[in-house]
C-alpha cells in the first residue's frame, strides 16, 4: 500500500521498478473514490532533487487535468496522475485510422495535446514514449503517465522534445502509407535534420500535407528514382543472381547427362548377356520341343 497525505493506494500492476523509482498502476482505497491512478515513487535522492527543480521552474503543471498530487513521504517523493485506459497509438492505428486522412488528423490532435499540456519539458519527454500515447476511435489522442526517471536524459530542453515529437509523428504517419507529396517529403527532411523549432511549426506543416495524398503503389517516376539511387547495388545483385543461375543450370545439365549415360550403359549390358535356356529334359520328359524325336515321346510345350 502507498500512503500519501491525500489518498491511500493499492498497487494493481507494476509498470517498472528500479533503483531510481517505482511506477505502478494503483487503485484508490478511499471510500468515496474507486478510481485508478498512475503512482510514481521516486527513491533516488538525485532524481528527487531534479524533480523538485523541475517543479520549482514550472508552476503550471498542477493545472493539468490528469495531475492529482505530488507529495513527500518517508520513502521518497510520490507523484500521482490519473490512470487512463491504454489504447496504444501505434497498436490501434490500423483499426482507428485506416485511411491517410484519419491518420493525419490524429497526428494533428497529438500535436495539439502537446501544445496545450502545462507539463514541463522533462515530463513531456515521457509522454512521447509509445506506451504513453493512446488513440480514441474518433482520432483523439490522450496520454498515460508511466514516467520512469531512470530513462530521462541528463540534459534535455524543449527543442529536444520538439524533435522527438516530430520523429514520433512522422513514424506514425509513415506506417502503412507512402508519403508521396512534396509537403510530406519536406516534413521528412525537416525531421531528419531536426529543424522544427516548435510544436506550432509541426502543426503548421502537418496542415500543408494534403489529406487525399496518393499513398498507393509507387508511380513509374518514383520507381525510376529508386532505381537510379540504388543502381550500383541493383546491377551487382543482378550479376550475382545471373552467375548463380548459370552455375545451377550447368550442374543440372551435368546430372541429367550422367543419368542418361548410366541408363544407356545398363541397357547395353543387358542386351549383351546370353539368354538362359535351362534344362532340356528331365528323364524321358522333354522340357523343350524336340523336332527329332518320335511322335510317341511325351513332351511339354
Amino acid at each position: 500500500m502507498i500512503q500519501t497525505p491525500g489518498k491511500s493506494f493499492e498497487e494493481i500492476r507494476a509498470v517498472s521498478k528500479n533503483d531510481i523509482n517505482e511506477v505502478s498502476v494503483c487503485r484508490s482505497l478511499s471510500q468515496n473514490d474507486s478510481g485508478y491512478y498512475t503512482v510514481i515513487k521516486l527513491k533516488d535522492r538525485t532524481a528527487q532533487a531534479r524533480l523538485l527543480k523541475i517543479f520549482s521552474l514550472s508552476s503550471e503543471y498542477s493545472s493539468s487535468y490528469d495531475f492529482i498530487e505530488a507529495s513527500a513521504i518517508e520513502s521518497g517523493i510520490v507523484i500521482v496522475f490519473r490512470y487512463n485506459k491504454e489504447n496504444g497509438l501505434f497498436y490501434y492505428r490500423r483499426l482507428y485510422c485506416r485511411d491517410f486522412s484519419s491518420r493525419l488528423n490524429a497526428a494533428k490532435n497529438l500535436v495539439a495535446e502537446l501544445m496545450s499540456s502545462p507539463l514541463p519539458a522533462e515530463m513531456l519527454y515521457f509522454l512521447l514514449e509509445e506506451r504513453n500515447l493512446n488513440l480514441c476511435p474518433d482520432g483523439r489522442v490522450y496520454f498515460n503517465y508511466f514516467m520512469d526517471f531512470e530513462l530521462l536524459p541528463a540534459k534535455i530542453n524543449m527543442q529536444d522534445i520538439v524533435n522527438k515529437a516530430a520523429e514520433t509523428i512522422f513514424k506514425f504517419l509513415a506506417h502503412d502509407f507512402r508519403l508521396t507529396s512534396g509537403e510530406a517529403e519536406l516534413f521528412k527532411v525537416k525531421v531528419l535534420r531536426k529543424s522544427f523549432g516548435s510544436f506550432g511549426e509541426i502543426y503548421s506543416d502537418l496542415k500543408r500535407i494534403p489529406p487525399d495524398m496518393e499513398t498507393g503503389p509507387l508511380s513509374l517516376g518514383r520507381i525510376k528514382g529508386i532505381y537510379d539511387k540504388h543502381k550500383p547495388r541493383i546491377l551487382s545483385a543482378a550479376k550475382t543472381a545471373t552467375i548463380i543461375l548459370v552455375i545451377a543450370a550447368s550442374i543440372l545439365y551435368s546430372i541429367t547427362e550422367w543419368r542418361s549415360r548410366s541408363i544407356a550403359a545398363a541397357q547395353n549390358m543387358a542386351d549383351a548377356r546370353p539368354a538362359y535356356k535351362g534344362l532340356e529334359k528331365i528323364g524321358t520328359v522333354m522340357l523343350v520341343e524336340d523336332t527329332g524325336s518320335d511322335a510317341g515321346n511325351t513332351s511339354l510345350r
